[in-house]
């Protein structure tokens, strides 16, 4: 009886406490509100200018890294880059020589080219990227909004330039302190280089799975053909592969890729401004998309089948790897793959 007491005494004095908390607060909340303000707008100048001078430290090393991506997208580079890939067996006997058939950078002047793949990914990554200057307030407010909603990440506000800066300065962990400091960086490469520039230097970049990096290396590894002649349907699987390449990776994950592929050419079919050089309304009307994908699933014999007694899809999507061109090859079936 005496310890129920104790608790109950207890708990009085928490309420009591909290109701003079909460008087307090009332009586003071235009003072309380003042301060908040003054400590947040304190917390984000210390915030940004601390993530100012850390830009700064890292200046010099992405201007050299961003010297080399420009680079890239020249043709003088293509001899150096491409040298022959030799195989050999674990004797050290040459067996297979290969070079990656008409592989080329997409580079500014071959963008426009690329008509189906630009489309697809400023639909799915940036559809305001001509018209922003590096970062996109609009969509990191709603991202923000949205993310605080579900208290979870669930979408991302940032822009192409900003992803270009996250692979350019690799800072590893996703904080906030980091998002500033690349922010800055985006706002650098926007001062540097034009957005033709800055869009073909990540398409050349990103990460695509599979140790692809690049979207011609990606395109050649799952679809065996170039950037240049993807299908909006093939344009918008490899799309959907940047957010997240281990999880809407076609080879290990297809139903989810397919999925993200539907999503993205509906996302393509709202924004036909997007594709550079035609108007495309007519292109993904929505009975259009279900034809698209029908082709697309047929050409890469996309299946279901049974294994260990469950069913799973299949396909022959990057089933032989990267278009070559064997200069020698004593290993037929074993190179081939």
């Amino acid at each position: 009886m005496q310890g129920q007491s104790n608790i109950s005494l207890f708990t009085k004095k928490i309420f009591h406490g909290l109701a003079v908390l909460g008087a307090f607060c009332w009586r003071h909340k235009w003072r309380i509100s003042i301060y908040s303000i003054l400590f947040a707008t304190m917390a984000m100048f210390t915030l940004f200018t601390l993530a100012y001078f850390s830009w700064l430290g890292h200046e010099e090393k992405v201007a050299e890294k961003l010297k080399g991506f420009a680079i890239e997208l020249t043709d003088s580079s293509l001899k150096e880059k491409h040298k022959p890939v030799e195989i050999f067996d674990k004797n050290q006997v040459l067996i297979g020589s290969f070079s990656f058939r008409k592989l080329k950078p997409i580079r500014k002047e071959n963008l426009l080219q690329h008509k189906n793949l630009i489309w697809a990914v400023l639909s799915s990554e940036d559809r305001e990227f001509y018209n922003h200057w590096g970062v996109n307030l609009k969509a990191l407010v709603r991202a923000i909004a949205v993310n605080l909603y579900h208290m979870r990440t669930v979408q991302g506000g940032s822009t192409i330039t900003q992803q270009l800066a996250k692979l350019t300065l690799d800072l590893g962990r996703r904080t906030i302190y980091n998002k500033v400091v690349e922010l800055y960086c985006s706002l650098y490469i926007e001062s540097q280089f034009d957005k033709e520039t800055i869009l073909a230097m990540y398409l050349n970049e990103i990460y695509m799975g599979n140790d692809n990096y690049g979207m011609e290396e990606a395109s050649r590894f799952y679809f065996r053909i170039p950037a240049a002649k993807l299908s909006a349907a093939e344009a918008a699987m490899l799309a959907g592969t940047i957010q997240a390449p281990s999880v809407f990776n076609p080879i290990r994950r297809l139903a989810v890729s397919l999925k993200k592929q539907n999503i993205i050419l509906h996302a393509m079919s709202k924004h036909p401004q997007l594709r550079p050089g035609s108007n495309a309304a007519h292109l993904l009307k929505p009975d259009r998309i279900e034809k698209s994908i029908a082709a697309f699933k047929k050409r890469y014999a996309v299946k279901t089948r049974e294994i260990f007694g469950k069913k799973v899809l299949v396909s022959e999507i990057g089933k032989y790897g990267y278009d070559k061109d064997f200069l020698y090859n004593r290993a037929k079936d074993f190179n081939r793959s």
